[in-house]
């Protein structure tokens, strides 16, 4: 068990390169909120990689990127849902979240309360994705709603911050007090990582369905798969 748990880690830091790889791909046609999921991914996978040879290899004072990218990740998804919102209220919410949580999240930077970021940010998050959903059903499509790519990336984002809330929440005591239990649910949170790259690269399947498209898309997990295989093989 503790060995799928190992390579469930690997896999969901380079399970970015699918989604990053699709959004690059279509990057002339994405709207300005699918540029931020992109902007997103991108980094999301650019930190995976770091993580990998970097952070595993229990090199210190390497912690400072993971903080960056809890700020980027927040302001990035605020931007995604200013940018989906219909209005100019719901825009300068979205805004003065971003300030704010990006705000708290630097200000906790080189605190020992950093990691309670995370479940602030986590709040913001899901409100946004619930806001998102509730004006899709106000402002319907003619498209089917599964044949639309917002809701496969509200989706995505709900799936993985809903399920790792409690996660974020007890960060600290976590990795404070943790044991291989505290293993098992690293693993679980990466599981719902993978989830959320899916989602995502079925939303951007839904953007221009073409069998180029589901070649890179394809490609990217292969790459992603291969090398958590061999970042395993090399840990062992």
């Amino acid at each position: 068990m503790i060995e799928i748990t190992y390579l469930l880690c690997y896999l969901g830091e380079l399970s970015f390169i699918g989604s990053a790889a699709g959004f690059a791909y279509l990057f002339k046609y994405l709207t300005s909120p699918q540029k931020a999921l992109f902007f997103y991914c991108l980094i999301g996978c650019l930190v995976g990689i770091w993580k990998l040879q970097v952070l595993l290899t229990i090199t210190p004072n390497t912690l400072w990127i993971l903080n960056l990218y809890l700020i980027a990740e927040v302001v990035l998804l605020m931007w995604y849902f200013r940018e989906s919102s219909d209005t100019k209220r719901a825009k300068q919410i979205f805004t003065g979240l971003a300030v704010l949580l990006g705000g708290l999240s630097i200000f906790l930077y080189k605190t020992e309360a950093v990691s309670e970021a995370s479940w602030i940010n986590a709040i913001g998050i899901i409100g946004g994705v619930f806001y998102q959903f509730y004006q899709m059903l106000e402002n319907p499509s003619e498209k089917s709603l599964i044949r639309q790519p917002i809701y496969w990336f509200n989706s995505g984002i709900l799936v993985y911050f809903t399920g790792s809330f409690f996660i974020f929440l007890h960060n600290r005591y976590v990795f404070t007090y943790g044991n291989e239990s505290a293993l098992y649910i690293e693993g679980f949170r990466y599981l719902l990582l993978i989830a959320r790259n899916v989602l995502f690269c079925i939303g951007i399947w839904q953007i221009r369905p073409h069998n180029s498209l589901r070649n890179v898309l394809l490609g990217g997990w292969a790459v992603a798969f291969l090398w958590a295989m061999l970042q395993y093989a090399m840990k062992r």
